[in-house]
């Protein structure tokens, strides 16, 4: 029965058309698409992946200490540099490139001026650039060694598709951007003109009549540019500023309070000689209040005018005598210093009593007063010296050589002599014409200070050599030099011996007391070159030297008689003494 149920079922089904056909094996079910996609998904992230690794691996191994490709640093390039090399670019190129970034400054959007960074007190420390270039791995801030790692990978992406620009740091100098803001106050835009003055060197005193206006607000332009730099924001757009002005009242002008200011007589800097600073110049003002008063009622608003006035400006200003001062030799001598230790001990002296001396302009030296007396009290030593012709002994014997040897260094500094004579007698260390001999209350050496500036004289000896050198402000033309020349005019020899007699010494002996020496008519020349072309010979002074001739000293004690016994009995006994050897 049940077999027959299960027949009757199964021949109840439709025949399919292939009935008495062999049935085609069972086909699989084909693959699911979404499992092929998803293996070429996984290999394709597996390559990724690999390719990302490999990146963040050549960018540890080639740019963990440099900067990475297309990177710079206010747009000065930094590709592949170290921090040192970043730092060293930026300290030779830096400056220009802060002077080349201008701040524009507009009113209603119109450009009215402009300024620089580094006018504004804005410069870049070189450790800033590096830092800003991530030249190091440690100057990035990517956290964990493997945040840093996977990190600059992507970097190194980035830098083949696109340029990095990047604001280091910025260190403002907040009183120099004040003061710029000010002074650009008062030059942009500004309508506005104080009263005041100002005194022109060959023209006279100026005065400005006020007139009221507006000025650009400084302040706020401080604070302004002060967030910028604070944010780093340097772009072209924050590098233009609107700038915002205000109606202002011009400062007055009070001739009388002027006057009061102003008004004086000239005053020359100099050479303060217990400070060796100069003092302060000023400049000689004079003129009349009410005459001044009506100059300015009838000017106009905002109307520079010439005052009358009398204005008389010092021939050195402080400030430029202290550049000035002392910087250059101007005057230099050196000369041998001989004899024995007396006389080099008296020049030792004398050079102290001249070193560090300062003279300002119009003063004199004298040197007799500078040395001051020459006494065995003060060191001073018994040495050759020339008096009336001849050689004898003086206390300070030998310190002509001392001014001397100054005259030739004034000479080359072209100070104005004043005072000086040649000695009586030739001397051995300078030539004929460039002597200049002194003696105590006589005779003198002097020059004066001609210059615009003061002059500082340095004077010493060492290793057997005198020096003396004139320190002071050179005005003389690089191309000019001067040198000096000795002419002998005429020599005169001298006279016959000058003997005499000494009745102490027996006849027949003699001593030379002083050699003969001749005398001379000597011319002593400047001649000043321009290019190492001779443009003029000047005379400096024609000097007359006395010829000496030679001191004997002769014996005159006869012998007597009874002398001459004894010396013959003497004689014999002496005789006969050998005799008997």
């Amino acid at each position: 029965m049940s077999d027959e149920l299960n027949m009757s079922s199964v021949t109840a089904d439709p025949a399919p058309e292939t009935a008495g056909k062999r049935a085609a094996p069972e086909e699989k079910p084909p693959k699911t698409p979404g499992k092929r996609a998803g293996l070429i998904i996984g290999i394709a992230a597996a390559v990724l992946v690999l390719a990302y690794a490999g990146c963040c691996v050549a960018a540890n191994a080639l740019y963990s200490h440099t900067a990475f490709p297309n990177t710079s640093v206010l747009g000065m390039d930094m590709s592949g540099l170290s921090a040192q090399e970043a730092e060293q670019r930026w300290t030779e190129q830096g400056s220009a490139l802060l002077d080349g970034m201008a701040i524009r400054l507009t009113r209603d959007g119109q450009e009215i001026g402009s300024t620089t960074l580094s006018d504004l007190g804005v410069t870049v420390l070189p450790v800033y650039v590096s830092k800003a270039a991530g030249c190091d791995v440690q100057d990035r801030g990517w956290g964990s060694d493997v945040t840093a790692f996977l990190r600059g990978g992507w970097r190194f992406i980035e830098s083949w598709f696109r340029a990095v620009d990047v604001t280091p740091q910025l260190d403002v100098d907040e009183a120099k951007l004040t003061a710029a803001c000010e002074q650009l106050s008062d030059t942009v835009g500004c309508t506005v003109t104080d009263g005041g003055y100002r005194l022109a060197e060959g023209e006279g005193l100026y005065i400005t009549k006020p007139q009221d206006g507006e000025k650009l607000d400084a302040a706020a332009l401080r604070a302004e540019l002060a967030q910028r730099f604070e944010s780093r924001d340097l772009s072209a757009a924050a590098r233009s500023v609107e700038c915002v002005f205000a109606a202002r009242t011009a400062a007055p002008m009070d001739v009388q309070a002027l006057h009061d200011e102003i008004a004086g007589t000239m005053a020359a800097a100099i050479c303060d000689k217990s400070t060796g600073k100069p003092t302060r110049s000023r400049v000689g003002v004079q003129f009349d209040v009410e005459t001044v008063q009506k100059q300015l009622d009838a000017a106009q608003p905002g109307e520079e005018f010439l005052a009358d006035a009398q204005v008389q400006f010092p021939p050195a200003a402080t400030e430029e005598l202290e550049q000035a001062m002392f910087r250059d030799v101007i005057g230099t001598c050196t000369t041998t210093c001989a004899g024995p230790w007396g006389r080099r001990q008296n020049i030792k002296l004398a050079s102290a009593a001249i070193n560090g001396r300062i003279y300002n302009p119009g003063e004199e030296f004298w040197y007799n007063a500078t040395v001051g007396q020459r006494t065995e009290a003060r060191g001073f030593q018994p040495a050759a010296a020339y008096s009336g012709g001849k050689t004898v002994t003086s206390i300070g014997g030998g310190i002509c050589q001392v001014s001397s040897t100054m005259y030739n260094a004034v000479l080359r500094a072209e100070l104005e002599v004043v005072e000086r004579s040649n000695h009586g007698l030739t001397v051995g260390y300078v030539p004929l014409g460039a002597d200049a001999t002194v003696a105590e209350g006589g005779v003198d050496f002097r020059f004066r200070n001609n210059l615009d500036a003061p002059i500082y004289i340095e004077a010493y000896t060492y290793g057997g050599q005198i020096y003396v050198n004139i320190y002071g402000h050179e005005t003389r033309a690089s191309n000019r030099s001067v040198e000096f020349t000795s002419v002998t005019d005429k020599t005169i020899k001298p006279g016959d011996d000058v003997i005499t007699k000494d009745d102490t010494q027996p006849e027949g002996w003699q001593e030379v007391t002083q050699s003969a020496h001749d005398g001379y008519v000597a011319s002593f020349y400047k001649k000043i070159y321009v290019d190492g072309s001779l443009q003029d010979t000047v005379w400096i002074n024609t000097s007359y030297y006395s010829a000496s001739p030679r001191y004997i000293t002769v014996g005159t004690k006869k012998e007597s008689s009874d002398d001459n016994s004894d010396q013959k009995e003497e004689a014999d006994n002496t005789s006969g003494d050998k005799k008997n050897e």
